[in-house]
């Protein structure tokens, strides 16, 4: 399995005053020579990027796991 992990899930605890919140946020900053952030290296082949897309695509599914949980958990 390819594990891209420079993504994270921020969480913000609710309190009586204040809900719950969460962000995406890059564990990481990579930029290129321009200045652009950068979620990935340079590919030199389709089935190299597909599967950087796909493990990006993996992190974020899992994300979306933590932060249902997250918000479940605050009703």
């Amino acid at each position: 399995m390819n594990t891209v992990a420079i993504l994270e899930l921020l969480i913000r605890l609710g309190d009586d005053h204040t809900p719950a919140s969460a962000c995406i946020a890059l564990q990481h900053e990579v930029r290129d020579e321009t200045g652009r952030l950068r979620l990935s290296p340079d590919f030199s082949d389709l089935a190299a990027l597909e599967g950087h897309i796909n493990a990006l695509q993996d992190e974020l599914d899992s994300i979306r796991m933590q932060a249902r949980r997250v918000f479940q958990a605050a009703d």
